[in-house]
């Protein structure tokens, strides 16, 4: 939550810049329908529906896999849009940690605790406890956001590029650039 409260703000500050939203409609977005595939996948992949079992793995690990690789295709496909490079790179470190750690995202109990969060015993939606097996654990959620702060959770490093993607994409695609609307000199 705390991440889309940063786009918001970024569409918001874009906005009080000169920015227009209408400008969106301008980017050579590419399959505009796919961006929205992962999402509907990773709804049913964590709902009750997400834990029936196929290949002996939760529904849950296949779909969370083919909606990254989905989001992936997506972001190549759109890779000149202003941020997506970020967004992708973002995305593919938490994929790498993901699917090195049996398709869920690992989670630092104390990050957790920082963040005001219960400890963490099993899988919980699209993460798991962390563990000393955890392979690449500096790419897991470990990064704090306290509890005094609203929204408090527990980040990777791959959710802060996709984040800082998303305010490079939001500035850039919403405020018109100076020398793409000036008159040229006479």
């Amino acid at each position: 939550m705390f991440m889309l409260l940063i786009i918001v703000c970024s569409v918001l500050i874009a906005l009080a810049r000169g920015g227009r939203l209408r400008n969106l409609t301008e980017l050579p977005v590419r399959y505009i329908g796919l961006l929205f595939v992962p999402l509907v996948f990773q709804l049913v992949a964590f709902s009750p529906i997400g834990d029936i079992l196929l290949f002996e793995t939760p529904l849950a690990q296949h779909l969370y896999a083919i909606s990254l690789a989905v989001a992936a295709l997506a972001l190549w496909l759109n890779r000149r849009l202003p941020g997506v490079a970020w967004i992708a790179l973002g995305l593919f470190l938490n994929f790498l940690v993901i699917s090195l750690n049996g398709g869920f995202m690992p989670v630092w109990a104390t990050a957790r605790e920082v963040a005001g969060m219960p400890l963490l015993t099993e899988r919980e939606m699209n993460v798991i406890p962390m563990t000393q097996a955890t392979i690449l654990p500096w790419l897991a959620d470990v990064l704090p956001l306290p509890s005094p702060i609203p929204f408090a959770n527990v980040f990777s490093i791959g959710d802060l590029l996709i984040v800082v993607g998303g305010v490079i994409f939001t500035q850039q695609s919403l405020v018109p650039s100076k020398a793409k609307f000036e008159p040229p000199p006479h």
